[in-house]
């Protein structure tokens, strides 16, 4: 029974997270949209804090990637 729940609890984890990746698409592509029609949209101090999360760790990856690729040779 323990492994029916965890299994549901999975399902219903991806589902939401699925959900989630579409609101945030779904949230760019009308920021877009908006922005072309000329539409100022605000910066939220919530949103700095993300870009500058997602900043470090594409910068993080791409140190790693470099530190990997210079000592395979």
């Amino acid at each position: 029974m323990i492994k029916e729940v965890l299994e549901s609890q999975r399902e219903v984890l991806l589902a939401t997270a699925q959900k989630a990746l579409e609101l945030r698409e779904n949230t760019r592509r009308m920021q877009d949209y908006l922005e072309r029609r000329g539409v100022k949209i605000p910066v939220f101090p919530e949103d700095q804090e993300e870009v500058a999360v997602n900043a470090m760790a594409v910068q993080a990856t791409q140190t790693t990637g470099s530190n990997t690729i210079l000592a395979a040779r």
